[in-house]
């Protein structure tokens, strides 16, 4: 009775896969072919726009990225490589401060962007903080915008042009003497819709810092969905943060609903 093709098929695919890797019977060994350097390169350049997405101010934005990152091959590798625990000292973030008002315009982005990641607040004391940035130049100005606006080095161009260098700090007496108002002047070169105002600036270290504390939750809450022991441990490392730490914080609660589950 002849064997249908179907079951030769069959039969043969069998084969083929016992004996894969296994330096041959007979029946040759597949090997994958190599995925095209260009297409590894905008598989990440897109799990990038997808992880910046996660900053936005738009909460339609953020859901169809986290979306389209929970649909993402090996997300949990591309989350631990993203996430780092918040962890510096008193010294390092002084160092940081200072560059703030740098005239190079890498050097204080950078700065800028180091302390979107990390707040001040978890190791030194507001008037602290503020002395430890030159008076010269646009160094408290940024970190006042920084401070109330919570967004990241690119965006600070539609706040930079607006206002003068010159920031006076007040006492705001509204908060009982324990915040801080930062009284902005308008740039002589501003949009004619800019006026002078007062900004009152964060000072408790609780409190969600900024765009990038947002976008880590976000990521350590998909890293609790995954669930698997290797998903555990990417929360545990992260739970090793600055006690106070927003990220820190959501990822030891994270670990918390994990275990009663």
């Amino acid at each position: 009775m002849g064997v249908s093709r179907e079951k030769l098929l069959a039969v043969l695919g069998t084969a083929f896969l016992l004996s894969a890797g296994s330096g041959g019977s007979g029946v040759p060994v597949a090997h994958a072919a190599p995925v095209p350097k260009e297409d590894l390169e905008a598989k990440a350049k897109k799990l990038d726009e997808l992880w910046n997405d996660l900053m936005a101010n738009d909460n339609e934005k953020i859901s169809l990225a986290m979306f389209r990152l929970g649909r993402t091959n090996d997300l949990l590798p591309f989350l631990k490589a993203k996430l780092k625990p918040v962890k510096f000292t008193e010294a390092e973030c002084k160092q940081w401060l200072k560059k703030l008002g740098d005239k190079d315009e890498k050097v204080w982005k950078r700065a800028y962007d180091w302390l979107h990641d990390n707040n001040p607040l978890l190791v030194l004391d507001f008037p602290d903080i503020w002395d430890a940035i030159p008076e010269e130049g646009p160094g408290r100005k940024r970190y006042a915008i920084l401070n109330f606006a919570g967004d990241s080095a690119d965006s600070v161009g539609t706040w930079e042009g607006k206002f003068a260098d010159d920031v006076e700090l007040r006492a705001n007496a509204r908060m009982g003497g324990s915040g801080y108002t930062a009284q902005m002047k308008k740039a002589p070169d501003a949009p004619a819709d800019t006026a002078d105002g007062g900004w009152s600036l964060r000072t408790d270290r609780n409190r969600l810092w900024s765009r990038s504390w947002q976008r880590s939750k976000l990521a350590i809450r998909m890293i609790e969905d995954i669930a698997t022991s290797e998903a555990v441990k990417a929360l545990q490392a992260m739970a090793t943060g600055h006690a106070d730490a927003g990220p820190t914080v959501a990822a030891k609660e994270a670990l918390e609903r994990l275990k009663k589950k």
